[in-house]
């Protein structure tokens, strides 16, 4: 019945940068569920799965693109992941990478998060939205967190790019 309802994706790379969240599925063969800007698809793979398999299609495991971020920025838990520098595709989980219940927000398609009965509801750029039990300071606090180092790694970048630039001219 609900491959009529929602799309089902077998191996597919599914993240881009319109994607907007990931939540684990506790029935059935499905194991998570995507929000994004074309809709909600289900998934047989997990969420932590969905986002390896997107960090090494972006040529850096998911383990190097984590500890450069525990490393450079000392966030040892709930670790914010740059799934693709290139795309500006960053995500952030709501608790330990390990937990089943763990979920993934995308940064960059945020708009508000505000409490909800039981937890919060994610507010997203086309004006679908979430509810999760997750409590609302959490998640702020991730969105912070994933920001900081979206915009710290971004100006890197930027930094290198006008260094070389200097540099050849």
């Amino acid at each position: 019945m609900k491959d009529t309802i929602l799309p089902l994706l077998e191996n597919q790379l599914i993240i881009t940068e319109f994607t907007y969240a990931i939540q684990p599925v506790f029935e059935g063969e499905y194991q998570s569920i995507i929000y994004s800007e074309h809709g909600l698809f289900y998934s047989q793979k997990k969420p932590l799965t969905l986002i390896k398999d997107a960090c090494d299609a972006s040529f850096s495991t998911f383990e190097e693109r984590r500890r450069m971020i525990i490393r450079e920025f000392r966030y040892n838990f709930r670790v914010p992941i740059p799934v693709s520098l290139e795309h500006d595709i960053f995500a952030f989980p709501t608790e330990a990478i390990q937990s089943p219940f763990c979920e993934w927000y995308f940064v960059n398609n945020i708009v508000n998060i505000i409490p909800a009965k039981g937890g919060s509801k994610v507010i997203f750029l086309n004006g679908s939205s979430v509810t999760t039990s997750i409590p609302v300071h959490l998640l702020i606090k991730q969105l912070e967190r994933a920001s900081r180092c979206m915009t710290a790694l971004k100006n890197y970048r930027k930094m290198m790019k006008f260094l070389e630039e200097k540099k050849n001219s």
